[in-house]
């Protein structure tokens, strides 16, 4: 079987594409790094993407392209040869290998090379896979390594503040200090190591 990879679906700057030029039936060992910022908010449309909950549907269609049962492109005029190098009849599935994660789960690549998964939110990390192409006769064409790395984005900090932000004081009294005046002050999700500010 035959198959190749393309990130033309996402912007440059969202796939590195490190594969040599492939030649079947030798595969080059070809490796994708597909960036991804947390929370999805660069990702593509999700299709009919299902995820559980607390994750977030990515889908890349035409992720795999020419995809066949052979690469072999028969020159032969002689029908019974034609017969014997002809694989039409074949089926071809691929096969994704890695380390189960939480970050990024349900990964698919199906027959016309539809890439789907599931990104956990709020989650940053990177993840790697192996791809292959397998037909119906044991034919297997790859690896391909893919790595999909979740980069981390800057979360918005809140806060709440006592009675609306309405203060009653008397004219003429001192400086009043008032405790507990903001509350709930929440950093953002994963975000442990920031320092926080007021500005007024």
């Amino acid at each position: 079987p035959f198959f190749e990879l393309s990130c033309s679906l996402l912007q440059a700057a969202d796939c590195e594409n490190a594969c040599d030029q492939n030649s079947w039936p030798d595969f080059t060992s070809c490796t994708y790094v597909m960036k991804l910022l947390q929370n999805c908010i660069n990702c593509p449309s999700s299709g009919s993407v299902t995820c559980p909950t607390g994750k977030i549907p990515f889908y890349l269609p035409e992720f795999a392209v020419n995809v066949r049962t052979t690469g072999h492109q028969s020159s032969s005029t002689d029908p019974a040869i034609q017969a014997i190098e002809d694989e039409s009849d074949q089926t071809v599935t691929f096969s994704v290998s890695g380390i189960p994660s939480d970050l990024i789960s349900d990964l698919n690549l199906d027959a016309q090379g539809n890439l789907q998964f599931c990104v956990r939110r709020n989650y940053v990390g990177s993840e790697a896979f192996t791809i292959n192409l397998l037909d119906s006769q044991n034919g297997v064409y790859g690896p391909a390594d893919l790595t999909v790395q979740v980069q981390r984005v800057n979360q918005q900090p809140s806060f709440s503040v006592c009675n609306d932000g309405m203060v009653n004081v008397w004219r003429g009294t001192r400086e009043h200090q008032v405790p507990n005046f903001v509350y709930n002050i929440f950093k953002g999700q994963n975000e442990q190591g920031d320092v926080e500010s007021f500005q007024t």
